[in-house]
């Protein structure tokens, strides 16, 4: 027996559990990105571009996105 066996912690529940926090985040963080695109001072063909692959390939789209689509020198203003 494993740990997460004694403990419980692999229990059938847990996992659909796991599976619909993951599937209720994943338009959120869709719907962030495509926000933080539009706000953003970018030329309207790199929003296009952007949006569109966010739109095809979610999860790619938004980590790529995330890591250099965005501008790290943009300040942000409340």
């Amino acid at each position: 027996m494993t740990l997460l066996q004694t403990t419980g912690l692999a229990s059938p529940q847990l996992v659909m559990i796991f599976i619909w926090l993951l599937a209720m985040c994943y338009p959120l963080i869709g719907a962030i990105c495509i926000l933080d695109i539009v706000r953003s001072a970018k030329q309207p063909n790199d929003k296009t571009l952007w949006a569109i692959i966010i739109l095809l390939i979610p999860v790619i789209g938004f980590i790529s996105y995330l890591a250099i689509g965005r501008n790290s020198k943009q300040t942000f203003h409340i």
